[in-house]
């Protein structure tokens, strides 16, 4: 469309197309209108696919997830196969209480929990830790997290900002399913 809108500048400039600059201007303007409405049109598009593949994502992630709830074994192989034995669970919405439900059944201690609304989940037995506090417990435990939105964000800093291994639910959900 820019090499459009220069070739119709140049065709101007050079008296090929437009005998008059009112004409030339209501032209250029009209081109300009339909770039926008376009560029507006694929833009939107652009943004349905995003949605379609996230929620397309959110739909494999939920699905792999009832398995683990349905497949109980596979989680706890998995946890004593990578060591997991001490857990601090970022996130205690509704996927992270049902996870730390699956998690109680097993050998593993769920040593602390961080969640900005930790308060609505008092029926479950773990003490809330503050974000800058979680570094300074040292390395011997595995953050997993359990929020599935901004979840990639919330991990990179989280492995930037600390000497533990940090997991999300996304990851060991994909890893014991993927080998299905």
């Amino acid at each position: 469309f820019k090499q459009l809108l220069n070739l119709i500048d140049f065709k101007y400039k050079s008296s090929e197309l437009f005998y008059d600059e009112k004409v030339y201007l209501d032209a250029k303007e009209i081109f300009l209108g339909n770039i926008n409405s376009y560029e507006f049109i694929l833009n939107q598009q652009d943004r349905r696919e995003q949605e379609i593949i996230q929620i397309k994502e959110q739909l494999a992630f939920y699905t792999s997830f009832l398995r683990l709830k349905t497949d109980t074994q596979k989680l706890y192989e998995y946890l004593k196969k990578h060591a997991i034995n001490d857990i601090i669970l970022y996130g205690v919405g509704t996927c992270g209480q049902i996870f730390f439900d699956l998690l109680e059944s097993y050998d593993v201690k769920i040593i602390k929990g961080y969640d900005s609304n930790i308060s609505k989940y008092k029926n479950l037995n773990i003490s809330n830790i503050g974000y800058k506090d979680i570094n300074k417990m040292g390395n011997n435990f595995t953050i997993i997290v359990t929020v599935l939105g901004h979840c990639e964000e919330i991990v990179s800093t989280l492995r930037n900002q600390n000497n533990c291994r940090v997991l999300s639910l996304k990851e060991i959900c994909n890893n014991i399913f993927d080998c299905d």
